[in-house]
């Protein structure tokens, strides 16, 4: 089994995330839980934290059930099939759980208020973990009046939210009326980030390629400079060892990378940077001192995205990957 086959494995990008799992569950777990914000750039392995995090409070004998909705797919275009995909989605949750007198039939958004007065009755919460927001903030379909629906949940003590985006929510608002909803204020201001893999993530992450003989250093260190711990290109080089069963010297690490960048990998992360991020990236790439001189929120861009780290691009694949 190839642990770094991300098509299909739910847990591929969950590996050496577990800080971040960790952390996010600190706080839903406080004595008054927070909603919480999580930010990211796409194939930073969001979703996989996020799955996590349902998973692990759907254990939680405090929370009733969790449920993670991924907006990404079948995205609601209007206010009454959004308030219709959360209160299926709850319903489902609660029926698996052996919970479906909690439920009202036929399924309507409504049910969600009495539902709220049970579990504060019982000491319990339900988590709403909204994956993928930005499909669904820059729809004009959507109005303030859904997200105020949101806010009045919000506020239950037995309800908490988590979200999944790029961007803070209420920069990706499509209209200016949607941005003005109080529902943006009732999560933490201080967003979880999601962006290069942590220095305390690489024993776990290596762990599947390494198996009962350790990696020797220099094969640690190639693997690392190669990437810069950006998690799509390393779960993708560590991807390609593993199928070679072969990383045993540097050499290994080095025709790893280029099958990589051969791939289709280098081409999704360079799509993903807008025009001006590109020309900024390959400028760092040709002369990392030009990187003291970017703006704060172009060097803040790179660096979350795992792309620059101080005043240099993280990995040798930098000058390849712009090239494209």
């Amino acid at each position: 089994m190839n642990y770094y086959d991300v098509t299909g494995a739910d847990d591929a990008l969950t590996l050496g995330r577990e800080y971040e799992v960790s952390a996010i569950l600190q706080r839903l777990r406080k004595k008054t839980p927070e909603n919480v914000s999580v930010l990211g750039p796409r194939f930073v392995g969001k979703s996989a934290v996020l799955r996590a995090v349902c998973a692990h409070i759907s254990e939680d004998p405090a929370w009733i059930a969790s449920v993670r909705i991924d907006l990404r797919h079948n995205t609601p275009a209007s206010d009454e099939l959004f308030r219709l995909r959360i209160a299926n989605s709850v319903a489902h949750a609660l029926r698996a759980k052996g919970q479906a007198d909690l439920v009202d039939e036929p399924v309507r958004f409504a049910f969600l208020d009495p539902l709220a007065d049970l579990l504060e009755d019982a000491d319990q919460r339900i988590l709403i973990i909204l994956d993928g927001m930005d499909s669904v903030l820059g729809k004009p379909g959507l109005t303030r009046e859904l997200w105020d629906n949101l806010l009045a949940l919000a506020r239950r003590k037995a309800i908490r939210f988590v979200t999944g985006s790029r961007a803070r929510l209420r920069d990706l608002c499509a209209s200016e009326a949607s941005a003005t909803s109080d529902f943006w204020n009732v999560f933490h201001p201080n967003p979880h980030f999601l962006g290069a893999f942590r220095e305390d993530a690489w024993p776990r992450l290596l762990s599947p390629l390494s198996g009962a003989r350790p990696l020797v250093p220099e094969v640690v260190t190639a693997i690392r400079a190669q990437t810069g711990g950006i998690p799509y290109l390393t779960v993708a080089l560590l991807h390609q060892l593993a199928e070679r069963d072969c990383a045993t010297k540097e050499v290994d690490v080095e025709m790893a990378a280029d099958a990589v960048l051969e791939s289709d990998v280098p081409g999704a992360l360079w799509n993903d940077c807008d025009e001006e991020l590109r020309g900024h990236f390959a400028r760092v790439a040709a002369e990392p001192q030009t990187a003291t001189s970017l703006p704060a929120d172009v060097l803040r861009d790179l660096t979350q995205r795992g792309l620059v780290h101080g005043t240099r691009c993280r990995m040798p694949m930098a000058d390849a990957v712009a090239a494209r």
